[in-house]
């Protein structure tokens, strides 16, 4: 396997798996201070969020992206349920794995072709 392939191939695992482990969630608990909200990603740079916990899914151009909105769905109150729309395109984890602390991060597209690398 060449390296451009190698490096697809590992994209493509490390994608995955990020996907299977933000689906998974914890399941929405019963909590004072949960909420619902819904981002849309806007970007696929790799970004942190400017302000984790204000509820507004921006980096520091004011884009948001997917850890942008893990970030949000991790500040967001114990029970809370985010639901993020990602466009088709390529997302490359350049600042290490998401992870989803609590609450639950429903992740859907915008179409059903998905490309990875």
């Amino acid at each position: 396997m060449g390296t451009r392939a190698g490096a697809c191939a590992r994209r493509v695992a490390v994608g995955m798996l990020v996907v299977a482990l933000l689906g998974l969630g914890r399941g929405p608990l019963t909590r004072a201070g949960a909420a619902s909200r819904t981002f849309v990603v806007t970007s696929a740079a790799d970004t942190h969020d400017a302000q984790p916990g204000d509820g507004q899914c921006a980096d520091a151009a004011g884009q948001c992206t997917l850890r942008s909105a893990t970030e949000e769905a991790n500040a967001a109150p114990v029970g809370s349920v985010t639901a993020v729309t990602l466009p088709t395109g390529v997302y490359t984890l350049t600042l290490g794995a998401l992870t989803l602390l609590t609450n639950t991060l429903t992740i859907s597209t915008t179409t059903s072709v998905h490309r990875v690398c």
